[in-house]
């Protein structure tokens, strides 16, 4: 069988139809990001929950429920929640964005320390974050504080201000 030059032509059309439709439809499918990535200092990386391999992280990054991010030496990491909660990362600190503030369900942002020292905001009392870590869980409304996981998974916090 032959391929004539309409064929050629008709099949070109269809992968040039094919490859623009799927990232819209990509795009449309999923939900707007739980965080993003504000400020990088150093190296910063970035993974789906489900995938092992770790890929560089950028500025401005879009990061949802289930991701993990991590930063090597000498590196710094700032997230942005959508409930305007900051979040900074110390250098080789490792971080899973669990879930996200979700009023309607009545479900509270969590994230996951696995390594490393966090530095986080919330102005708002409204906004609630857990943060769990290898040996603690800290439930914050409000406050300004720090969390630090050392190498064995021992947890240290630190209220800077307001309760937790």
């Amino acid at each position: 069988m032959t391929i004539t030059p309409y064929i050629l032509e008709c099949l070109r059309n269809l992968t040039i139809l094919a490859v623009i439709a799927i990232p819209i439809t990509a795009q449309a499918a999923t939900e707007p990001p739980a965080a993003k990535i504000v400020k990088l200092q150093g190296s910063g990386q970035f993974r789906p929950e489900k995938v092992q391999q770790w890929n560089p992280a950028s500025v401005n990054q879009g990061l949802f429920a289930g991701n993990f991010v991590r930063t090597g030496d000498l590196s710094r990491m700032a997230l942005l929640f959508v409930d305007q909660t900051q979040l900074s990362l110390n250098q080789n600190s490792q971080l899973q964005i669990k879930q996200v503030q979700d009023p309607q369900k009545k479900l509270d942002t969590t994230v996951r320390l696995n390594q490393g020292r966090s530095w986080t905001q919330s102005k708002q009392i409204s906004n609630r974050l857990t943060m769990e870590t290898p040996s603690a869980t800290a439930a914050i409304r409000g406050t300004d504080w720090e969390m630090e996981v050392d190498e064995n998974g021992k947890s240290t916090l630190t209220v800077l201000s307001g309760a937790v």
